[in-house]
C-alpha cells in the first residue's frame, strides 16, 4: 500500500488517484466558478474582494486596467435595482459626490451600470474608517482632534454647497493609507436649494434609513 506524497493518506494501489486531493480539488475549482459567477462585470475594472457592506450598496476593492490604480467600486444590491426609490438615493450619492471637490470629501471617480445592470460608483480606496480604528482602542486626543476637524471641514463645504450629508458617524468617515481622512456616503444627503424636494427619513414602506 502507497501513500500520497501530498497529504500522506493511505492509497489503495501504486500510482492511484488520491480522493482526498481530488475531493479537495473539485471543491476548489466549484468555489472558483462560484465566485468569478458572482463578482460583477464592469468594463475597464478588474473587480476583486468584498471590503465593505451597507443598506445601499456592497464594496469591491477593484483596480483600474487604464492605469492599474487601486479603486473601491460601491455597486447597488442587484435585489434592489428596481426599487425607484432605492434608485433614486444612490443617483443622489453620485450627484452630491460629483459636484464636491474638497480634500476631506471621498473623490468620485466613475459611475455607470454594470452588465448585470447595476449601478456602480467608482471612488478612491480607503485604508480602513475610524470606526475599525477604534476597535483598537481610544484615539489619542490630538488624532482625534486632527480628524475631527477634517470631517468638520469637510461638512462645512457640504453645507456651502447646499448639501446635508445626514449620517454622519464613524463608519463614514474613511482613513486613507497616508493617514488623511475622507467623509464617504452621501446616499442619505439632502440639496438645500431644491424647495420641492421629498422628505427622505421615511419611505412610504416605512423604512428608517440613516443611524439612530
Amino acid at each position: 500500500m502507497s501513500t500520497c506524497p501530498q497529504c500522506r493518506t493511505h492509497l489503495p494501489r501504486l500510482g492511484s488517484v488520491c480522493p482526498s486531493c481530488a475531493a479537495h480539488s473539485i471543491t476548489a475549482l466549484l468555489q472558483q466558478r462560484s465566485t468569478a459567477a458572482d463578482m460583477p462585470c464592469i468594463p475597464g475594472y478588474e473587480v476583486g474582494e468584498v471590503i465593505g457592506r451597507g443598506g445601499m450598496g456592497i464594496v469591491h476593492r477593484a483596480m483600474r486596467l487604464a492605469d492599474g490604480q487601486a479603486v473601491a467600486i460601491k455597486l447597488m444590491p442587484a435585489h434592489l435595482a428596481e426599487r425607484d426609490d432605492l434608485m433614486e438615493r444612490f443617483l443622489r450619492e453620485v450627484a452630491a459626490l460629483g459636484s464636491l471637490h474638497h480634500p476631506q470629501i471621498l473623490r468620485i471617480l466613475d459611475h455607470g451600470i454594470s452588465d448585470e445592470g447595476r449601478l456602480f460608483l467608482v471612488t478612491e480606496l480607503a485604508q480602513t474608517d475610524v470606526s475599525q480604528r477604534l476597535k483598537a482602542g481610544p484615539l489619542p486626543v490630538a488624532e482625534a482632534l486632527r480628524l475631527f476637524r477634517a470631517a468638520v471641514e469637510a461638512i462645512a463645504a457640504a453645507h456651502a454647497h447646499g448639501i446635508l450629508h445626514r449620517d454622519i458617524k464613524p463608519a463614514n468617515l474613511l482613513l486613507m493609507a497616508d493617514g488623511s481622512l475622507r467623509v464617504a456616503d452621501f446616499s442619505l444627503a439632502k440639496m438645500l436649494r431644491e424647495a420641492d424636494a421629498p422628505a427622505m427619513l421615511l419611505t412610504q414602506t416605512m423604512e428608517v434609513f440613516g443611524t439612530p
